[in-house]
């Protein structure tokens, strides 16, 4: 993986997982970078908001209220300040330049508009934290398929006790994908696992994980053994992630670190 210089974090209505964030570093190689925290006020939700007799229940605070539209403006402009405060705080507990974008409209177009000129993407808390509002993590399909390098972070993130690397040799980015694997491991103090059908010589605080073939079930099966924290994949021959990377999102409770050319 080469290192990221413009890293894209999408912080729609989601929790900034703060410990995350601390990935940027090893992520990158500490090389220089840009990160852009980008917001988005979901314009789904404003038009909903339109509807008369609309409700909303409330997960955490059991509950129903009425959605409207104004009581929902000063929400959203009140959650944006509050992630932004948080975004920026995390980052500069980790010494991270970084800047923030308030977007309108919906979340996974101005995404793919956002991404194009990133070489990074950190999708917070996909799936988990959004509660009535829950991600599907097949919505972000399209960006796996324009997108080299593509984070999604599952809560909790300190949840987990190894990184597990699904690891082809032949590949050209093979050995750049390797040292990010080793650095994230290295950084989060936990046992990097390497697992592929042939597999390369591990170091001291790393073992060999043999897989039968790169099926969903058998990945899923691994990654439950190993009590993985964060899943990296590198690029494989025949795999088209497009498909597989969601439905890894979708059912895996690690987070999962897609990376390219």
């Amino acid at each position: 993986m080469t290192p990221p210089k413009r890293i894209l974090c999408l912080l729609d209505y989601g929790t900034v997982d703060t410990d995350a964030l601390g990935l940027i570093g090893p992520t990158t190689g500490e090389s220089d970078h840009e990160l852009v925290g980008l917001y988005v006020e979901d314009e789904d939700l404003r038009r909903a908001a339109l509807l008369p007799g609309l409700t909303e229940v409330r997960v955490r605070n059991p509950g129903m209220i009425a959605l409207e539209q104004a009581g929902l403006a000063e929400a959203l402009k009140s959650q944006a300040q509050r992630v932004r405060d948080a975004f920026e705080h995390t980052a500069r507990r980790f010494n991270l330049a970084c800047s923030f974008q308030v977007v309108r409209g919906r979340t996974v177009e101005v995404l793919l508009e956002a991404a194009v000129t990133s070489d990074l993407v950190m999708i917070t808390r996909p799936l988990r934290s959004a509660g009535i509002r829950t991600r599907d993590a097949h919505q972000f399909a399209p960006l796996l398929r324009d997108h080299s390098n593509v984070l999604f972070v599952n809560e909790p993130w300190s949840s987990g006790h190894s990184i597990v690397l699904l690891y082809n040799g032949e590949d050209p980015t093979a050995a750049e994908t390797l040292a990010t694997a080793r650095r994230l491991a290295e950084t989060e103090t936990l046992p990097l696992i390497i697992a592929s059908p042939s597999g390369t010589s591990p170091r001291e605080g790393e073992r060999k994980a043999l897989l039968p073939n790169w099926s969903e079930e058998a990945i899923i099966a691994l990654c439950e053994r190993e009590d993985a924290r964060l899943l990296v994949l590198s690029e494989i021959p025949g795999i088209d992630w497009r498909d597989l990377v969601p439905a890894l999102a979708q059912r895996l409770s690690c987070s999962l670190l897609k990376v390219g050319a």
